[in-house]
């Protein structure tokens, strides 16, 4: 399925709002993509439901998610997190900044191999020469 259908089944203009949200920030070309990419997979995540019907807890499931099941770096777990912190101030008009989710709250308790940790690499050596 494409982007664009995804977004479309779940709500008829939804893409063109996303569109004018994303232009009003003035992102370069290349967020806009990524930025569109993330939207889409959490409406398609949350197919069953309307976009005008997700709530705060929904972005939450998504984001762990993408933390605990698909294991994303931290830097496309970052990215997820601000296209959606986009998607619901700009288009869906919901902003709550108490409920807000933190990068930190989805940063997983056991180090998996290739991520690094502070100063240390994964095993606990220091990357220092």
């Amino acid at each position: 399925m494409h982007l664009t259908e995804a977004l479309e089944r779940s709500q008829p203009g939804l893409f063109y709002r996303i569109q004018c949200a994303m232009s009003k920030h003035s992102l370069n070309r290349r967020t806009e993509q990524t930025y569109l990419h993330w939207i889409s997979r959490f409406v398609y995540f949350h197919q069953s439901k309307a976009a005008d019907a997700l709530e705060n807890k929904d972005q939450h499931l998504f984001l762990n998610y993408l933390s605990d099941r698909i294991q994303v770096s931290r830097a496309r777990l970052n990215q997820a997190q601000h296209a959606l912190t986009l998607f619901y101030a700009d288009v869906l008009q919901k902003t709550d900044p108490d409920q807000q989710p933190h990068l930190s709250h989805y940063a997983s308790k056991v180090d998996y191999p290739g991520r690094l940790r502070g100063p240390e690499g994964g095993d606990g050596t220091s990357l220092a020469g």
